[in-house]
């Protein structure tokens, strides 16, 4: 089984330590469960593309599904969603 998760994640180091860059928002993943129905879909990167090849997966479903959220740190830190509509999904896929 291949795990993918689409979405971006960046630190910076500074001199007092790592921090997250400033418009990058936090999130609550959640457990995707229900029936799963069969699908099949292909698949494409750059490395397929390069040798003008596709993927073929047969069992494609949602595993976490995630949320932006505000964060607040125990000395009173408040990091507001930055970007409301965007949201993080990670698939679990079969590939034959």
């Amino acid at each position: 089984m291949l795990v993918a998760l689409a979405g971006t994640a960046a630190a910076q180091k500074e001199p007092d330590g790592p921090t997250a860059p400033p418009n990058l928002d936090h999130f609550y993943c959640y457990f995707a469960l229900g029936p799963v129905q069969p699908v099949t879909v292909q698949l494409q990167d750059q490395f397929d593309d390069a040798l003008n090849q596709t993927e073929q997966v047969q069992d494609l479903r949602i595993v976490r599904f995630c949320n932006p959220v505000q964060k607040t740190t125990a000395n009173g830190t408040v990091t507001p969603i930055q970007h409301p509509a965007d949201h993080l999904t990670m698939l679990s896929l079969l590939k034959t």
